[in-house]
């Protein structure tokens, strides 16, 4: 998924149907980097990353039971703290016509646009019948 902020919470449960979690060989990693500080018990763990760059970043969690037998789950998310670009928006300055073509473009460069989101507004009043690409 895609979160809009350089801070969150990763977690994770955990279990094991026939013997219990040895939780001191539990290996958190984000990005390749041992996490260092996580809260681990023997259900779950649970680490704020803070300062998180923008783009994708990958998770990496190991778990052994007290026999030994081990368990890998990678997944990854993704940092867009940046909002669309609005551009070669027209009209602009004062027209002498009665009858204009409202237009502007839009982009983003680590998300897709919602079209569904986009709206247009003259003089504070939403404009029916928009066409939105």
């Amino acid at each position: 998924g895609t979160i809009a902020t350089t801070s969150d919470t990763i977690s994770a449960q955990y279990a094991d149907a026939t013997s219990a979690i040895d939780i001191t060989s539990i290996s958190l990693k984000l990005n390749g980097t041992a996490v260092v500080g996580a809260t681990v018990t023997s259900t779950g763990i649970s680490y704020l990353a803070t300062s998180l760059a923008q783009g994708s970043h990958t998770v990496s969690l190991t778990v052994k039971d007290v026999p030994g037998n081990s368990t890998t789950l990678e997944w990854s998310f993704k940092v867009d703290t940046i909002g669309p670009i609005i551009s070669n928006n027209s009209p602009t300055g004062t027209i002498t016509v009665t009858s204009a073509t409202i237009s502007a473009q839009y982009s983003d460069a680590t998300s897709a646009i919602d079209t569904t989101s986009v709206s247009l507004k003259l003089d504070g009043t939403a404009v029916v019948g928009a066409t939105v690409t």
